[in-house]
């Protein structure tokens, strides 16, 4: 955990409402200090109502980040234990990890329909690809990883090697599956290769 900073609010309890559409001095503060350190993932937690003042605020300026809005009972560096002892940063970063997985998962087959070979299916057609250098995103499900484990971790290995992404996804969730379903190993191309 690192500090970044500390805002005041300068108002307590009930005499904390503000009107709708008035500036809020606090909730300035607090949404340029977001916008400097400019994380990919923000997690507004504390007790009361602040937070949900805050999304709403947010909301009505028009702001688009990926802001989580979260119940403490505790404000600090407790009110931050808290929110990290309850799992909730694992949840957001797990539920981010499958949505990037099923993008990736996507691009595989439509990059297969485009037909420019950009896109390695099945484990041939990867070994391939590794050996040439190509691979940008190695996409292994965890059933071809648990079945195959020699031969997975000598590409996932390789890959890595060659400065490429490894992404193990999980045959629990949609993108797993379809995975799976094409042979349990794809791979996102830097350069097109042609197959048989």
């Amino acid at each position: 955990l690192e500090k970044k900073g500390k805002i005041a609010s300068g108002k307590h309890g009930k005499r904390f409402k503000e009107e709708k559409g008035k500036e809020n001095p606090y909730f300035e503060k607090i949404i340029k200090k977001v916008q400097e350190i400019d994380a990919a993932k923000i997690i507004f937690a504390g007790p009361g109502f602040t937070r949900n003042n805050l999304e709403k605020y947010v909301k009505e300026k028009g702001i688009k980040w990926d802001a989580h809005y979260e119940q403490a009972n505790s404000i600090g560096i407790t009110g931050l234990n808290e929110i990290v002892k309850s799992g909730i940063v694992e949840k957001i970063v797990a539920n981010t990890q499958i949505v990037k997985e099923s993008m990736l998962v996507e691009k595989v087959f439509e990059e297969r329909g485009k037909g420019k070979g950009f896109a390695a299916i099945g484990t041939d057609e990867v070994k391939k690809a590794i050996d040439a250098g190509s691979v940008n995103n190695l996409l292994v499900a965890d059933s071809f990883l648990l079945q195959n484990r020699s031969d997975a971790e000598a590409m996932l290995e390789k890959v890595e090697t060659l400065a490429g992404e490894v992404h193990i996804v999980s045959v629990k969730h949609e993108a797993g599956e379809k995975l799976a379903g094409i042979g349990g190993v794809a791979a996102l191309l830097r350069f097109p290769l042609k197959w048989n």
